[in-house]
Formats: C-alpha cells, structure tokens, sequence
C-alpha cells in the first residue's frame, strides 16, 4: 500500500470512528483483525472490535477521532500519532464530571492486510 493510500485509510477510519455508527466501524475491521489498546486489553475480530466501539459510545458524547504524524513502513503499515475527544457521558469518574470533554493523545501501528 502506498503512503498515500495508507494515510487515507486512516483518515476514513478514524472518521468512521467519530461518526457513532458502529456497522461502519466493524466494516473497517476484517474478520481476524486484532485491536490492542493499552487502555481496554485486546479485542479478536470485527464484531469485538464493533462491540468495544459500541462500549465506548456509552461513556462518550461527541466522539472525535484525528489522526496527525505519520511513519510508513517498506511492508505498507503505518504508524500515526492520534487525537481522542469526546464528552463525558456518565458518571464514572464522579457527578461533576459528566458532561465535561477530555481529550486523549497516542500512538498507533497498523500493518494493512488485503486494503
């Protein structure tokens, strides 16, 4: 996959991931794709992929995804810096906090198989 290409792909997942459509999300993801997140441990395949997404539009508002910097590797995989944020949608880190916006940053590595 060429640099262009595989920035490309991000930039449509990553909006894919800001749009709380969780069907468009998984059709990102092949069937034996892995997610590891540092955060939410490790999820095997597209539908554990689409329910995590699912998990998160539970605990977020306004989910915005950004990816920025990219590296490209001789094999086509990338990896990127990245820019989460959302609003707080429930009371998990206590009453006052609902409703705020966080705004989270990473780092991801993607080896694209098949697009």
């Amino acid at each position: 996959m060429r640099s262009t290409e595989a920035e490309n792909r991000v930039h449509e997942l990553f909006s894919a991931w800001s749009s709380a459509d969780p069907s468009l999300v998984a059709s990102y993801f092949h069937p034996d794709a892995v997610l590891r997140d540092t955060v939410n441990g490790e999820f095997l395949g597209s539908d554990a992929i689409r329910t995590l997404y699912e998990m998160s539009l539970e605990k977020w508002d306004d989910l915005t995804m950004t990816a920025d910097r990219f590296w490209h590797g001789a094999d086509g995989s990338v990896a990127f810096t990245w820019t989460m944020t959302g609003r707080v949608a429930d009371n998990r880190p206590g009453e006052s906090y609902c409703g705020a916006v966080a705004t989270f940053q990473g780092m991801a590595y993607i080896p694209f198989e098949e697009g």
